[in-house]
C-alpha cells in the first residue's frame, strides 16, 4: 500500500512539474507589446517583413540611401542627369511625408566650376516640389562636396528619388568622388496633415 501511495504522489508531482514547465516554456517566448519598452525595438530585431505600411496601423518609416560615383553619372556637359536612385513604394490609401537628402561630391580635375547644379529629385532628374536646383562650386583638382535637403509629400504610387545632377563638363573618373541620395519617408495617413 505504501509504495502505491508513494509512486501516485510522485506521478502527481512529475505531472505538476510537466505542466509548470511546459506553460514557463511558453511565457518566456510570448512577447506582448506591454513587456516592450518603448524605443527598445530596433529594425535588426525585426524579421524581413514583419512590419509594412500595409500592415501597419500606426506610424510607419522607410529609411534608404543609394551610393553611386558622381564621375559614372555626369557623362556628358549641361545634361540633367539621375544618381543614386532610391524606389519607394507608397501603398493605396496612405500618404507619406518624404524628404530626400542629396549629397555631391566631386573633382572636376583641372577646371573650376562655379554653377554647377544638382538637388534631391523624384521621377527622373526632375527637382523636387517645382523648387530651383542648388548652385555649387567645385574648385580644380580638390574633391568638394555640396548638400541640399527637400520634403513633399507623396501620395500611392512607386516612387524613384535620385540626386539630379548638371555639370559645364563631363567629370573625370575619380573613384573617391560620390553622390549620395538618402531618402526617409513617414506614413502620415492616420496623422494630421
Amino acid at each position: 500500500m505504501k509504495l502505491r501511495t508513494l509512486f501516485r504522489h510522485n506521478l502527481v508531482a512529475f505531472v505538476a512539474l510537466f505542466v509548470a514547465l511546459s506553460g514557463t516554456a511558453y511565457a518566456a517566448n510570448t512577447v506582448r507589446s506591454s513587456d516592450i519598452v518603448d524605443g527598445t525595438i530596433q529594425a535588426q530585431d525585426l524579421h524581413a517583413g514583419a512590419v509594412t505600411p500595409a500592415k501597419s496601423t500606426d506610424l510607419w518609416t522607410f529609411h534608404n540611401t543609394a551610393i553611386e560615383t558622381t564621375s559614372s553619372c555626369v557623362t556628358q556637359s549641361y545634361t540633367w542627369t539621375a544618381c543614386a536612385s532610391v524606389a519607394l513604394t507608397v501603398p493605396t490609401g496612405h500618404y507619406d511625408l518624404v524628404t530626400v537628402i542629396s549629397s555631391v561630391t566631386a573633382n572636376p580635375g583641372g577646371t573650376s566650376l562655379s554653377g554647377s547644379l544638382y538637388c534631391p529629385a523624384s521621377q527622373g532628374p526632375t527637382c523636387m516640389t517645382d523648387s530651383y536646383p542648388e548652385r555649387a562650386a567645385f574648385p580644380a583638382n580638390v574633391e568638394t562636396s555640396a548638400t541640399t535637403t527637400r520634403t513633399a509629400y507623396f501620395g500611392p504610387g512607386n516612387w524613384q528619388f535620385n540626386t539630379a545632377l548638371d555639370f559645364q563638363v563631363a567629370l573625370p573618373v575619380d573613384a573617391y568622388a560620390h553622390t549620395t541620395t538618402t531618402v526617409f519617408a513617414t506614413d502620415i495617413t492616420n496623422s494630421a496633415h
